[in-house]
């Protein structure tokens, strides 16, 4: 799951190197993807994660009453 944030750290960064040189309405609907989509991302990053924590937290729970 740290790939998929890092990736998605990398394309923003490429973006807005790239959206500094060159000004395009490609770019404007890119950032405007980024902008609705990024909330989705939160979500679903924060979902992963709980479901691992769970899913570690009951493999622990079961190996200690064996």
């Amino acid at each position: 799951m740290v790939e998929y944030l890092l990736a998605y750290i990398v394309i923003g960064m490429v973006i807005s190197m790239y959206d500094a040189y060159h000004n395009d309405e490609v770019l404007d609907t890119i950032h405007g993807l980024i902008a609705v989509m990024w909330p989705m991302w939160v979500i679903m990053t924060v979902c992963f994660l709980l479901g691992e924590a769970w899913e570690r937290w009951k493999k622990r729970r079961s190996s200690r009453r064996d």
